[in-house]
C-alpha cells in the first residue's frame, strides 16, 4: 500500500479497500482524473484499489514531477527528539537528493545543514512518506526517506534561516502533544513509527 499526502488529505494506492471512498484502478485517463478531482476536493480521503500495487504506483508516479528527499528524526543522549518550526509549523529535517549521493548522505547533509548539528549517527531506516505540493503549474511528489539519528555533538545548534527555519527545539515524549497538535501528518506517521 502506499499513503501519498495532498495537504492532510490521504490518497491510498492498495489492493484492498484502505477507506471509505474507494474504486477501482480501470486505467490511467481515469487515474489522472481521480488525481485531478482528488486535488480539487474537500474528500479527506481516497483509494484506488488494483491488484499490481507496484503497477499502480508507477502510473500514478507519471502524473507528477518525482522528488526524492530524505530527513532525520535526531534523538539526544537524554531521548529528546530535535525539531525546527518552519513557515508555521513543526517539522523534522529533511532536504532534497543531490544527484549521485545516496539516500543515507542525504539524510546526514540536510539534518547537519537545517540544524547545525554535528557527530551524527544514523542508526536506521524508520520509515517512507509521500506528500504532494505545487510549484507553480507542476503538481510534484516527493518521496521522503527518514532515518532514526543520534546525536551526540548538539552545542552550536543554529537553525538554517535560509529554509525558513525559525527555531530548534528539543522535545522529549512527554511532549509530543505539543507538536502533534501544529504539524503535518505525514510527521505524525514518522513519530508513530518510532
Amino acid at each position: 500500500m502506499y499513503k501519498v499526502f495532498f495537504n492532510e488529505r490521504c490518497f491510498y494506492l492498495s489492493d484492498k479497500a484502505e477507506c471509505e471512498n474507494a474504486v477501482s484502478f480501470s486505467g490511467k485517463k481515469e487515474l489522472q482524473q481521480l488525481i485531478f478531482d482528488f486535488e480539487s476536493s474537500t474528500d479527506s480521503e481516497l483509494c484506488v484499489i488494483h491488484s499490481d500495487i507496484p503497477e499502480l504506483f508507477e502510473k500514478f508516479k507519471s502524473f507528477f514531477k518525482y522528488i526524492e528527499a530524505a530527513g532525520g528524526l535526531v534523538q539526544n543522549d537524554v531521548k529528546e527528539i530535535l525539531f525546527i518550526y518552519r513557515l508555521g509549523k513543526w517539522d523534522l529535517p529533511k532536504g532534497k537528493k543531490e544527484k549521485n549521493e545516496s539516500i543515507e548522505n542525504t539524510a546526514l547533509r540536510e539534518v547537519m545543514e537545517e540544524t547545525g548539528a554535528k557527530n551524527l549517527n544514523l542508526t536506521k531506516h524508520l520509515t517512507d512518506t509521500y506528500h504532494t505540493y505545487r510549484i507553480k503549474n507542476n503538481i510534484v511528489l516527493k518521496k521522503t526517506y527518514w532515518y532514526f539519528m543520534n546525536c551526540n555533538d548538539f552545542n552550536n545548534l543554529k537553525p538554517q534561516t535560509e529554509e525558513n527555519i525559525s527555531e530548534l527545539k528539543w522535545i522529549g515524549k512527554s511532549d509530543l502533544q505539543l507538536i502533534r497538535s501544529n504539524t503535518y501528518s505525514s510527521i505524525i506517521d514518522v513519530l508513530n513509527q518510532f
